[in-house]
């Protein structure tokens, strides 16, 4: 027997993934975060730094809203794989490392200050 499952059109898988984020920190989606001069415009799902456009796949992008959202605070690598990956989220935060890498590259290489920092041990902040 087929699948009877009906897909309909929905909300692109950001703002599905952002929504999620949002309701767990009790914050409304917002269409535009701004963190000093780094810019994410949720509906179009585009990100700049001083204007200039950056190339983030979703995933990235998902982990960049969820550090924007909580800037300045100090987001857990526990906190991120499980908003990634749910449940199972903490056994693969190992893969974390790489993705905050990429973001890293993308965000702050080629600026004139770092925005995303590591806390050894607990986790990721986007701050000054």
């Amino acid at each position: 027997m087929a699948d009877d499952k009906i897909f309909t059109a929905a909300e692109p898988i950001f703002d599905k993934r952002l929504s999620r984020i949002a309701q767990r920190l009790e914050w409304r989606v917002l269409s535009m975060l701004v963190v000093e001069d780094l810019v994410l415009d949720t509906s179009k799902y585009r990100a700049t730094r001083a204007q200039r456009s950056l190339k983030l796949n979703p995933t990235n992008i998902d982990i960049l809203a969820l550090l924007m959202l909580r800037s300045p605070d100090i987001v857990s690598k526990e906190e991120i794989a499980q908003m990634l990956w749910g449940e199972l989220g903490v056994n693969k935060s190992g893969g974390l490392g790489t993705r905050v890498h990429q973001i890293r590259k993308i965000v702050d290489d080629g600026f004139a200050f770092p925005l995303i920092h590591t806390v050894y041990g607990v986790g990721y902040q986007l701050c000054k």
